[in-house]
């Protein structure tokens, strides 16, 4: 088990243990060694059974060598999972991220100025989240050009990004370098800084507008705080848009791991047969209608990896979750409503990490004494005014 170094997790190796009946040695990234001291004390029992252990970070190569390992899980960059798989003939499991389209469906109808806000504020919260070291993250947001709320839709992003949600400095190692190789591909684009953290330049967040489909950013992963977007030069109606947007994402954009539906709820349900047919045809291993991607992984029942199985590794091979365990799964797919109370929103720093700390709770223990609690946690973390 090959850890990742943007987040800590037990997935993967309760997935192995329960899942698979396999026999577990864990590497954390560098970036976790600490955080495997935790998990050893948590999984302390099966650490004495011998069902489980832990190594030092620098322990990959003699791990993937290793005639006694059946398979391995890895998560990191595709770089590194195609140098494991050129010196093994171990299965392997491999999540490595790509650039997550954002599809906005041009509506039947005008969307109001509070419906703008609400999904402006969601996404602003998914994209600074980690510092931008989210693989499921936001990247390039697929519109038309033509559709007549276009630059509102753009404006209140932005201003949710500078004005309205808490600053998330970028960490991850290479996040800098990365944030001026897509500054030097577009020297016109804007770079907006957070009020709450102008002096710290970890914190901007490069916002590039109506670039070409085959130019630099649609075939890089940025992995840190850079959003761009592609304004597809098509009517601005869900059936002229949707089929063109699909077949760029699929044969344009980087990778396959997710993509999002952003949809109101009357174009959905007049266009539900389109939106259905076009949740088929895209190649995604996890799809979701106004869900923000990130919980998708989060969520132990749904599936979490690549669409390409055959193919040249990109996203990676296999897939994380699947609680029940069930075969030859292509995708996952998670609806929401619109403006659902229950989208995360980050505006007071306060009510957000009590939300962090009561889903932790709800998710460790999912009974009604610790749903209570989070619910509430939620609504009032949707309610705060900002903090900062």
């Amino acid at each position: 088990m090959l850890g990742a170094g943007n987040y800590s997790s037990a997935v993967e190796m309760v997935s192995a243990l329960f899942l698979e009946n396999c026999a577990v040695v864990h590497k954390p990234h560098p970036l976790n060694k600490a955080t495997d001291l935790i998990w050893e004390k948590v999984f302390e029992p099966l650490v004495e059974y011998q069902a489980l252990s832990f190594c030092d970070p620098d322990s990959g190569t003699s791990l993937t060598t290793d005639k006694r390992v059946s398979k391995i899980y890895f998560t990191g960059g595709a770089s590194t999972a195609k140098k494991i798989a050129e010196n093994t003939d171990i299965p392997i499991v491999s999540e490595c991220g790509g650039n997550n389209p954002f599809f906005i469906v041009p509506p039947d109808r005008d969307w109001t100025a509070d419906e703008i806000h609400h999904q402006s504020m969601v996404i602003a919260t998914m994209i600074k989240f980690n510092g931008g070291a989210v693989c499921g993250r936001p990247q390039t947001f697929v519109t038309s050009k033509h559709w007549k709320q276009r630059r509102e839709f753009l404006d209140a992003l932005k201003n949710a990004l500078v004005n309205e949600t808490p600053a998330t400095p970028s960490y991850y190692p290479n996040s800098t370098k990365v944030f001026e190789e897509f500054k030097n591909a577009y020297p016109d684009a804007e770079v907006l800084q957070c009020v709450e953290d102008k002096d710290n330049r970890k914190s901007d967040i490069l916002f590039i507008e109506d670039i070409a489909q085959d130019s630099y950013a649609v075939t890089h992963e940025a992995f840190t705080l850079v959003v761009d977007e592609v304004a597809l030069d098509v009517p601005a109606t869900i059936k002229e848009y949707l089929p063109i947007a699909v077949k760029f994402a699929n044969k344009k954009l980087l990778g396959t791991l997710t993509c999002c539906i952003i949809i109101d709820d009357d174009t959905l349900k007049n266009n539900k047969a389109l939106v259905d047919a076009s949740i088929t045809f895209l190649q995604y291993g996890a799809i979701g209608v106004n869900t923000m991607p990130p919980f998708m992984f989060l969520n132990p029942y749904l599936t979490w990896g690549g669409n390409e199985e055959g193919k040249d590794i990109v996203s990676g091979h296999g897939n994380f979750g699947n609680l029940l365990n069930y075969q030859n799964v292509e995708k996952s797919i998670s609806f929401s409503d619109f403006t659902s109370a229950g989208h995360m929103k980050s505006v007071n720093t306060d009510a957000w990490f009590k939300l962090s700390k009561n889903y932790a709770e709800y998710t460790a223990n999912p009974k009604f004494v610790n749903l209570v609690p989070m619910a509430m946690s939620l609504m009032k973390n949707n309610i705060k005014k900002k903090n900062f």
